[in-house]
């Protein structure tokens, strides 16, 4: 299984939830946006949608060796990530306060 990981504006998942299995939390930081994990997506086509609306942004993990964006810091500022943090390691601080957040 693999999940997927995604930041998007928080008023956007109750008129728009992923078509599958999936959690969200409010960041600590910017609480009008939320952390998304899909675990499975109910089909291609329903993620090819949910990714297509604006202000979806995904977090490809084999991308997570590169520098955290700094909307990414400001959000999870309050849970330990720092500018100098891997996206890696900001997944690190981040499942440490939201136990969902492990791949």
């Amino acid at each position: 299984m693999m999940r997927h990981f995604y930041v998007c504006p928080t008023a956007l998942l109750d008129p728009n939830p992923p078509k599958g299995e999936w959690q969200s939390t409010t960041t600590p930081g910017l609480p009008q946006w939320s952390l998304v994990i899909v675990t499975q997506w109910r089909d291609h086509v329903s993620q090819d949608i949910w990714e297509d609306l604006p202000q979806v942004t995904e977090h490809q993990v084999w991308k997570w060796d590169r520098v955290v964006p700094q909307a990414v810091v400001t959000a999870f500022s309050p849970w330990g990530v720092l500018a100098t943090d891997t996206i890696g390691d900001a997944m690190k601080k981040i499942r440490a306060q939201w136990p969902a957040a492990r791949l």
